[in-house]
């Protein structure tokens, strides 16, 4: 039987590693697709996860954003809970400020889909930014 100190040291452990997990599954989704970005776009569209300074209702916070020549369009805004999950989605940083949330994922495979979602058909919305700068180019 574990001891008091043994429960709080445990408890105080997991506490600290279930935000991180939640950093590192929205980091290697997001790491992914800007890899993938990058090679189709010969390194001209950059998808970045840029931290935003978190406010008093959610823990760690980013802003999912396209970067193409020197502009930025945030794409989504994810606000982690306390303990990491459930992580809140805002299609802004206007909404996250209003806190008109457009979604929640409890897991990583939730989240995976959300992100990959914004790749995944002709009229998703990434596809649609790349493609646009694509075609105002005369090398592709």
């Amino acid at each position: 039987m574990p001891t008091v100190e043994e429960l709080l040291r445990k408890s105080l452990d997991e506490r600290r590693a279930r935000p991180l997990q939640a950093v590192n599954d929205l980091k290697a989704i997001v790491t992914e697709v800007a890899a993938a970005a990058s090679r189709v776009t010969n390194d001209k569209v950059k998808i970045v996860l840029d931290p935003l300074k978190p406010n008093e209702k959610y823990g760690p916070t980013f802003a999912l954003a396209v970067e193409i020549d020197d502009e930025s369009r945030v794409l989504r805004v994810f606000a982690l809970a306390e303990l990491g999950y459930p992580i809140t989605v805002f299609s802004s940083t206007e909404r996250w400020d209003r806190n008109s949330r457009n979604g929640e994922f409890t897991s990583a495979e939730s989240l995976r889909a959300h992100i990959l979602g914004l790749l995944s058909g002709p009229q998703s919305e990434l596809v649609r930014i790349i493609d646009n700068y694509l075609a105002s180019q005369p090398e592709y």
